[in-house]
């Protein structure tokens, strides 16, 4: 037998072999990371979708004013339409549907989400004829009062029932997980139940995310793993070739082009091994963004922040006042801009020290942060010179606010023997409140507070003026 005749009789059945272990391989293994991804993506998307239906009620919250610190907000039925709370969501027309949460949280997350009232007419429910965007289906006994999306008409489906298998599965298990079909696209979604105090079901709420980017980036991620793993098939037969001395340029040539597979090109020169695991590379690459992200997180909080007191700087200031301003301007609520000065407090540092005035700051910052909340905030302006704010809160809370942090600090008696005013820590406000409008600015409500502080000084210190902005 020639020798060229024993070389192809060696590499023919390790070429077989190796294909068809590479084939089965990867097919395998992409079947497995497909499975197990989508699994893992789809699980963690669940929990998200949990969260996106708290988030939804905790804004809806927001509008309810409660008579009780202890009234736990609920949903009910009254006069035909759902409520949360004291906020009417709608009755299943377009007049009476509360659509600005839902349109927040999908600008927010992009999660959509809609709220039904549970409906007891069966009569009225039949089936829905098929459209070129979704199949047919038979109505269940939910109908949709509100939500954040419209159909690929532009028509609004407020007034439309969900689908039966959906309804009958929240009837019997109260959740239903799972995808569907809306306006065309591939939609993850979460139905819950809505119960009143009593625990009767009044309504459901669905939230969805769509999925196919989660399919955008399981597809990217199965192949970048069958590249890595072709590649590493290839380096095991080249390393048994060479073992055996039976290599040729053949295998030469194909480990060239998985080679260049691996990058997105059609190799032309031989593979450079490096050394690394292309693997580790990768996990690296994942953890390394990761951590800086966190360090990212880490500095903004950092930079937002009083370094003494603990409370918020100028920076978490500008940020927190956009926010509560552009809120109250949306939902026409009163905003609030509160100045706080300790009187006298050059004297209190020319006397007792700065490591006292240093205590003092914080004590007063203790005495301010008991009143803040979801609504109130705090931040250090510079010195001994603070500002709260205030979202939702009419004249008269702001008022009993500013009343409690007196009597607070009163408590406290932080001696001050050479105060122009008392033997004790004092401070003097001045409060601006009102309901934004087009002509008026944040900056505006800061400017009129001031000079309420300032008024409060110029007449006598320890006190507090309050003054509205038309």
């Amino acid at each position: 037998m020639k020798k060229g005749s024993i070389k192809k009789s060696i590499k023919f059945p390790i070429f077989v072999v190796a294909i068809v272990f590479t084939v089965v391989t990867v097919t395998v293994m992409s079947i497995g990371l497909r499975t197990a991804g989508y699994k893992a993506v789809t699980a963690v998307m669940e929990d998200r979708l949990y969260s996106d239906i708290n988030y939804v009620e905790n804004i809806l919250a927001e509008d309810f004013v409660q008579d009780e610190e202890d009234t736990e907000v609920q949903w009910e039925v009254k006069d035909g339409s759902i409520y949360y709370g004291s906020v009417e969501i709608g009755d299943g027309t377009d007049e009476k549907a509360y659509i600005t949460p839902f349109l927040q949280l999908e600008d927010k997350t992009g999660t959509f989400s809609y709220v039904f009232i549970k409906t007891d007419n069966d009569e009225e429910l039949g089936y829905v004829e098929a459209t070129r965007t979704q199949e047919g289906y038979e109505q269940g006994h939910y109908l949709r009062v509100a939500g954040s999306t419209k159909n690929p008409n532009g028509d609004s489906i407020v007034g439309t029932y969900m689908e039966k298998s959906i309804a009958d599965a929240l009837d019997e298990n109260g959740v239903y997980v799972g995808e569907a079909n809306v306006d065309g696209g591939i939609i993850f979604c979460v139905y819950q139940t809505l119960c009143d105090a009593d625990g009767n079901v009044v309504g459901a709420i669905v939230v969805g995310r769509g999925i196919m980017e989660v399919e955008d980036i399981i597809t990217t991620s199965i192949s970048i793993s069958s590249v890595i793993i072709l590649v590493t098939i290839a380096l095991m037969i080249i390393n048994l070739l060479l073992f055996l001395g039976k290599w040729t340029a053949f295998l030469e040539r194909v480990n060239k082009y998985l080679k260049h597979i691996g990058t997105g090109f059609i190799p032309d020169k031989p593979l450079e091994v490096s050394g690394y695991n292309e693997m580790e590379e990768l996990c690296v690459s994942v953890n390394t963004m990761v951590d800086s992200l966190k360090e990212n997180d880490i500095l903004k909080q950092k930079a937002q922040q009083d370094a003494m007191t603990g409370a918020a700087n100028r920076a978490g200031l500008a940020e927190k006042s956009e926010i509560f301003y552009d809120e109250c301007y949306n939902e026409h609520k009163t905003f609030g801009v509160a100045i706080t000065d300790i009187d006298g407090f050059k004297e209190y540092n020319d006397n007792y020290g700065h490591m006292m005035g240093d205590e003092c700051i914080k004590k007063v910052v203790e005495v301010l942060q008991s009143v803040t909340g979801e609504n109130v905030f705090l931040a250090r302006y510079g010195g001994d010179e603070f500002t709260m704010l205030y979202k939702g809160l009419n004249r008269d809370e702001i008022e009993e606010s500013t009343k409690e942090i007196r009597a607070r600090l009163e408590e406290y008696k932080i001696i001050h023997e050479y105060s122009p005013v008392s033997d004790h820590i004092t401070i003097s406000q001045g409060i601006c409140v009102g309901i934004p409008k087009n002509d008026v600015t944040y900056v505006d409500f800061l400017h009129h507070a001031d000079q309420a502080l300032y008024q409060a000084k110029k007449g006598g210190k320890n006190g507090y003026r309050i003054v509205s902005i038309e």
